[in-house]
């Protein structure tokens, strides 16, 4: 495993405990934890938040407080 690749399963390893520490909180919606992420200077977009949730999701982890789409 090359060191680029090392640091990419690092990036995603924390960038999920992130997302479930965010979730742990309470009621929130995806695009308010893209907000927190940037603002935590972690480049999140769109692309790489949903489908970790559905990954989330699927592994049976409870996203009850988590509201996907906008918050208008």
């Amino acid at each position: 495993m090359n060191l680029e690749n090392t640091q990419v399963q690092m990036r995603k390893g924390i960038l999920e405990y992130c997302i479930l520490h965010i979730i742990s909180r309470g009621e929130v919606y995806a695009s308010d934890m893209l907000d927190e992420l940037t603002a935590a200077k972690m480049i999140v977009v769109e692309g790489t938040l949903y489908p970790l949730l559905t990954r989330l999701k699927n592994a049976g982890i409870q996203m009850g407080g988590v509201e996907i789409g906008s918050t208008a």
